[in-house]
């Protein structure tokens, strides 16, 4: 008795995601959702709403329904339940404007065998050495995530009990701004490198946030801070570092973080300890590949050591609908 014959069904399955996912690029890229959100459209409504031609849309649309993010009867399109919410840019959970990212991203994943085969990043990324305009560049991107990032912190998480706030690898600043917003009782000092502080003093000055958020130059690497703070937040700042400089960071973090205070890791990099789960993780090890000479993604086990060792305790881990990982402990009283 022989054997059934092999099929290539997982190489197929990726392929077709593959197409699917470009499809959903393309339709966040072009916010195709939202003229959805009210009410059914035909592929010629929503063309005239995104003023972009009907019969080239409409091939769109039709992939789209095959990725589960429209449903179609007959000639009328409409948002699926997780299209509306995470998708249309009215939502508190929009997930659409992360395209740019995706893009990039998905440069990257090209490069890897080639960034394998040479021993070289064949997009190397420098945030140390990168110019003003190019740090400006990619705080613009990134600023609507990151202020809804801000919003979603304090909704989770009870901020009634802070004071001061030490926003570290805070950037533009605007996850500051937005969390003094939602709480105004809170002070917060935005700490990065002396090449990004300009940038971030001005961003600031210009959202009229300078009474609330302050700015502090220094590499936390290295660098104990000055002043002292009861909360601190590190988003997307762990996993741009290597495992040594981020032992090195928590260590200076808890230097600054009086006893019973809290530290918040928001990233999108932390892998199970298993090393091959979630995806999203996966991810950021495959373009840290074409991007650094030694960054990946860490597993939780390696936070919990690197937070220990820097007098935290108490350390637990929510994970978000996207798969990005909220981190939290407490100083040592």
């Amino acid at each position: 008795m022989t054997s059934p014959s092999i099929q290539p069904d997982s190489i197929n399955s990726l392929i077709d995601s593959t197409v699917l996912s470009f499809a959903m690029l393309a339709g966040m890229q072009l916010d195709t959702f939202d003229p959805l959100e009210d009410r059914p459209m035909t592929a010629v409504g929503v063309a005239d709403a995104l003023g972009v031609p009907p019969d080239k849309l409409r091939l769109l649309l039709y992939s789209l329904v095959a990725a589960g993010l429209l449903r179609v009867e007959g000639d009328v399109f409409s948002n699926t339940p997780e299209a509306q919410k995470f998708l249309v840019s009215n939502s508190p959970d929009f997930m659409g404007d992360r395209h740019q990212t995706l893009a990039n991203e998905w440069s990257q994943l090209s490069l890897i065998a080639e960034s394998i085969r040479t021993g070289v990043p064949q997009s190397r990324t420098d945030y140390s050495n990168a110019s003003e305009e190019e740090l400006e560049k990619e705080y613009e991107r990134i600023h609507p995530q990151t202020t809804r990032a801000g919003a979603d912190l304090v909704r989770r998480y009870d901020f009634s009990q802070f004071s001061r706030l030490a926003d570290f690898g805070g950037g533009s600043g605007s996850l500051s701004i937005s969390i003094t917003e939602a709480c105004p009782h809170i002070k917060a000092t935005v700490i990065d490198l002396p090449s990004v502080t300009p940038l971030t003093q001005r961003y600031i000055s210009r959202m009229h946030a300078s009474e609330r958020v302050q700015v502090q130059s220094a590499d936390i690497v290295t660098d104990v801070p000055q002043g002292t703070f009861d909360v601190a937040v590190l988003r997307w700042f762990i996993q741009v570092l290597t495992a040594d400089q981020a032992g090195r960071a928590l260590r200076n973090v808890g230097r600054v973080i009086e006893p019973g205070g809290k530290v918040f890791i928001w990233s999108g990099a932390v892998l199970d300890d298993s090393l091959i789960s979630p995806v999203s993780s996966l991810k950021f090890d495959l373009t840290a590949i074409s991007r650094f000479d030694e960054v990946r993604a860490y597993t939780e086990q390696q936070y919990r050591d690197w937070l220990s060792a820097a007098g935290f305790e108490g350390f637990t881990r929510e994970t978000l609908p996207d798969t990005q990982s909220i981190l939290t402990a407490q100083k040592v009283g």
